[in-house]
């Protein structure tokens, strides 16, 4: 947990050293830094080029030598496994008050119907 919390840390420090550069970069005229390798032009994240470890940097944008992060790790481990969770009996008894059927197919998939006023 503590390695995690210094990782996101580590990441948002990055983030917002990279956000001010650009600030200061387009008042000046210059170009801002292009996104790294592993981010798609939508925003996203290709994992595959991701790489393995990252820097840790200190409050001041300095790297600490000897200390890095596994940034792959961390992101897998932090994406959703196995889509939602069931709901509690108490949230199908409420869904069941306003009217929401719930119905289980053969092949396993659920589909739900709610009521629209």
């Amino acid at each position: 947990m503590k390695r995690r919390k210094l990782a996101l840390a580590s990441v948002t420090a990055a983030l917002l050293a990279a956000g001010a550069l650009s600030t200061v970069a387009a008042a000046d005229g210059a170009t801002p830094p292009t996104d790294p390798a592993w981010i798609n032009p939508d925003g996203s994240v290709n994992v595959e080029k991701m790489p393995t470890d990252m820097p840790i940097v200190d409050s001041k944008g300095r790297t600490i030598p000897g200390k890095t992060f596994n940034m792959k790790a961390d992101f897998e481990a932090s994406r959703p496994k196995g889509g939602p969770k069931p709901p509690s009996a108490a949230e199908l008894k409420a869904e069941e008050d306003r009217g929401v059927k719930r119905i289980k197919h053969a092949d396993g998939s659920e589909e739900v119907i709610e009521p629209v006023e």
